[in-house]
Formats: structure tokens, C-alpha cells, sequence
């Protein structure tokens, strides 16, 4: 069976298996953690009533001890310890009373120490005091002897069978060594058991995210380079649905380019063609090769002529626009003179300059760049031909070229409206068809502005608008510098 997760699944999963294996770790490790802190109190329990009953048994030494001393050799300072040795006796079977409360049968044994402690004093009693030693006396102290031994080996007996019942409640040793091998291997596995899950865990997030977003990268890299996109992922997480979206979304950007390119098609063939042979039909009737037109004629053909020639520079600028963003445009560097290009702008200018009563001047032009001269030349032609026809009738147009360490920039200056100025920065700074779209600019001026940033762009320059001073705007763009030019 093959489950399905999304990624919030996923994640669920990559957080709960940890913590279930640590959860199971713990609760196999909670009961011998608490058998083994009670071994250690149950231990410690009988080590303390092995030490208090000891203890006790040497008070009870010391009291014969002290009696029969005083008893014998009637010694006052025998005799000073004997109240002493008694209350520490209390203290000692009060003490052992309390340490055994909780066991009945070493409450009975506790008991029976009492009851021969009792006697051993009680045969203390028959020892005769000190004094002249006669035949009677040492028969009375031999007797007297004889019960107190006998009180303390009867003493001695029941102090073993307590040590003895008070060890046997203490763990068995093998039995907690058991235990502790059991522990520590346990927490063996579980360490190894941790790192095999955290090993499992990232292989199953490399698996299941990492290299299913790794797919989508390449998808990226090959929509990019026009290359097949890599299948489908499978499954049902938002990682398949996203990879579902992409290969959706390249396959109607495919679908949009074959329309750009069979609608290119149908311009350069079958718009193209016939818009050059009218083009040579006009210059035909100009020549006067189907006789003399009137001078209504004249003007009737001049008119349609301009417009032929506008729209074939609006296929001209469309297809070439095409060639250079899709990166079929091939491009040959040579070292160009700047003042060359500006000269030949210029030229190219000159009558609808010259008609609108504008002047241009340039300054500065003495630089030499590294490019394609003719995609070059049509950048030059084409910045001043717009930048004419939006400058105001009557103004100066200046020509400024500036020479930096890396790159040469061209700027042209001049009075230009700031509705012109808007048209520069929208589709030389942040190019959009929204405009033309909305029939709002004009398409002839749209593409021009459009290839020149294209063909910019192709030779790893800038291009831009700025505001030099007050009533002046500037279009200029930028190129890599030849080096060893003038």
C-alpha cells in the first residue's frame, strides 16, 4: 500500500517519529529507573538498621561491662557510666523500634533482642558485690557468670538472626547487576535506535522534499534553456500540485510562443512581402513610370508612402525586437568610434530636426567601445529620433559623452515634456505593453524604445532617463569601455 502526505503530514511525521521512539524509550526506562532508586532506599534502610543494631549491641556490652566492673572491683567511675550506658541503651532499642515499624518480622526479632537485653541485665543482678573473697562468693559469681554468658550467647544468636533477616530483605546482588545490564543495554539501543530514526528521518525528507524540490530547480533550468522539462511528480502533497502548476504553466508559455512565432511568421511573409512591393510600386509613381501625377497625386502618394514606410519600420523593429530577446540575433564585436555613430544619427535626423527648428550639439565624443556597429547604430538612431520628436518645437538638443574607468556613457539632453519623459522611464526603465494595450503610445515609438534597451541589454550595457537640471531630461545608456581607445 503506498501513502500519500503533504507536506504539513510530512512534517507531522518528521516531528513525531522522534518523539514517539523517545516517548517509548522513556516509559521502558521510567520502571527500572524506579525498581532501581527502590533498591537503592531499601539498601540504604538496611545498611541504617544493620548500623543501629549494631550499635545497640555494643551499648549492651557496655553496660555488662560496666556492671561486672563494678560489681568486681567496686570502681566509682565504673559505677559514674553505668546511668549513661542505660539511657543510651533506650535510645538505641527506640531507635531500632522506629527503623523497623514497617516489617513485622523484624518487629518480632526487635522484640526477642529486648526480652534478652532485659535478661542479661537481670543476671547482671546475681553477681556478688565486691568484697572478701570466700568459697560461697566464688560459687555465687561462677553461677552469676554462667547466666550472663549464657544471656549473651542467646543475645549474640538473635543479633545474627536479625542481621541476617535485615540482609536477606537488601536486592541480590546478581539480580541488580541483572537489572543494570539491562538498563544500560536498553539505553544502548535506544541511542542507536535514535540515530538510525534521525538517519531514516532525512533520508525520508531528502526522498520525499528535498529532491522533489530539486526537480522543479531543473524544471526551472531547463524551461530557461527551451529544454524538455523532466515528468511529472507523483503524488498528492503541494509539492506535486506546484510541480503540476509549473509544467502547466511552461506548457501554455510553449503554447504563447508558437502563437509570437506563427503570428512573427505571418508578419514577415505575409505582411512583409506585399508591404515591399507597395513600397516599390510608390517609388515606381514617384519616378513618373505610369506617367505624370497631378499635384494632388503627389501629395496623395507622399502621404501613403510615409505611412508604408512607417509601418515597415514597425515589422523591421518588431522582428529584430524578436530575434534580439529570444537571443537568436547574433552580434559582431568591433571597436567603433562613438563620433561615428553620433554623426550618422545625426544625418538620420537632420530633416525632422531641422523642420520642428531644433538644434543639436555634441561635446566630448572621442571614445571607442567594443560592439555590433550596425545594432549599435540603430540604438543611436533610434534614442534621437525619439527624443526629437518629443522635445519641444524650438528647443536645443545636447550631445554629452562621458568617460568613466570601466564604461562610456552617451547622453542625450534636451527639453522634453514630462509626459515624454514618463514614456522614456515606462519602457526603457520598466518596460510594459499596458500602454499600447490601451492605445495610449504610440507603437512605432514603443518598439523603438524597446529594441534599444534589448540590444543594450545584449551587450552587458545600461540604458536609463535622468533629470540633469531643472526643464532638462537626459536619455542616455552605458557600454563596456574599449580598452586602448582614445
Amino acid at each position: 500500500m503506498r501513502f500519500s502526505f503533504n507536506l504539513t503530514q510530512k512534517g507531522l511525521v518528521l516531528v513525531a517519529v522522534p518523539l514517539i521512539f523517545e516517548t517509548v524509550l522513556v516509559a521502558l526506562l521510567f520502571p527500572m529507573i524506579q525498581e532501581a532508586n527502590q533498591n537503592a532506599r531499601l539498601e540504604a534502610h538496611a545498611r541504617s538498621v544493620i548500623a543501629e543494631a549494631n550499635h545497640l549491641h555494643t551499648c549492651i556490652f557496655k553496660l555488662i561491662e560496666g556492671r561486672v566492673a563494678g560489681r568486681i572491683k567496686d570502681g566509682s567511675l565504673y559505677i559514674s557510666d553505668l546511668d549513661a550506658n542505660l539511657n543510651e541503651l533506650s535510645k538505641a532499642e527506640a531507635k531500632l523500634d522506629e527503623l523497623v515499624s514497617d516489617s513485622p518480622s523484624k518487629k518480632v526479632i526487635v522484640g526477642k533482642i529486648k526480652q534478652l537485653d532485659q535478661a542479661a541485665l537481670q543476671a547482671l543482678q546475681q553477681y556478688p558485690e565486691g568484697g572478701e573473697v570466700t568459697a560461697v562468693s566464688l560459687f555465687r559469681l561462677a553461677n552469676a557468670r554462667r547466666q550472663v554468658e549464657a544471656a549473651l550467647d542467646a543475645l549474640e544468636l538473635k543479633f545474627k538472626d536479625f542481621e541476617r533477616e535485615v540482609r536477606n530483605s537488601i536486592p541480590v546482588t546478581s539480580g541488580v547487576q541483572q537489572r543494570f545490564q539491562q538498563t544500560r543495554l536498553l539505553i544502548i539501543l535506544g541511542f542507536v535506535g535514535n540515530i538510525a530514526a534521525s538517519c531514516a528521518m532525512a533520508v525520508f525528507f531528502s526522498r520525499s522534499i528535498v529532491s522533489r524540490l530539486m526537480v522543479i530547480d531543473e524544471n526551472f533550468r531547463r524551461l530557461a534553456a527551451k529544454e524538455k522539462l523532466v515528468d511529472p511528480l507523483r503524488g498528492g502533497d503541494e509539492i506535486a500540485s506546484l510541480d503540476l502548476t509549473f509544467h502547466s504553466t511552461a506548457d501554455t508559455l510553449a503554447r504563447l510562443d508558437r502563437e509570437k512565432q506563427e503570428f512573427i511568421s505571418i508578419i514577415s511573409h505575409d505582411l512583409r512581402t506585399p508591404l515591399s512591393s507597395l513600397l516599390g510600386v510608390a517609388v515606381l509613381f514617384a519616378e513618373h513610370a505610369f506617367g505624370k501625377l497631378t499635384s494632388g497625386g503627389v501629395t496623395q502618394l507622399n502621404a501613403a508612402s510615409a505611412s508604408l514606410s512607417k509601418l515597415n519600420d514597425i515589422i523591421t523593429d518588431l522582428l529584430d525586437l524578436d530575434k534580439v530577446a529570444s537571443g537568436m540575433a547574433s552580434f559582431m564585436t568591433e571597436t567603433i568610434e562613438v563620433s561615428q555613430l553620433v554623426q550618422e544619427g545625426l544625418q538620420s535626423v537632420a530633416v525632422e530636426a531641422r523642420s520642428r527648428s531644433i538644434a543639436i550639439s555634441n561635446s566630448g565624443i572621442g571614445a571607442g567601445i567594443a560592439g555590433d556597429q550596425f545594432r549599435l547604430q540603430q540604438v543611436v538612431n533610434k534614442i534621437l529620433q525619439c527624443v526629437v520628436r518629443q522635445a519641444s518645437t524650438g528647443s536645443t538638443i545636447k550631445i554629452v559623452c562621458e568617460t568613466s574607468q570601466d564604461f562610456i556613457t552617451l547622453n542625450f539632453v534636451g527639453e522634453i515634456p514630462s509626459s515624454g519623459c514618463g514614456l522614456f522611464q515606462r519602457y526603457l526603465e520598466q518596460p510594459s505593453g499596458n500602454d499600447i494595450a490601451a492605445g495610449n503610445a504610440d507603437i512605432a515609438t514603443v518598439l523603438s524604445l524597446s529594441l534599444c534597451r534589448a540590444i543594450v541589454l545584449a551587450h552587458r550595457g545600461g540604458i536609463g532617463v535622468s533629470n540633469p537640471a531643472e526643464g532638462r531630461t537626459a536619455v542616455w545608456f552605458r557600454l563596456p569601455l574599449q580598452r586602448g581607445a582614445n
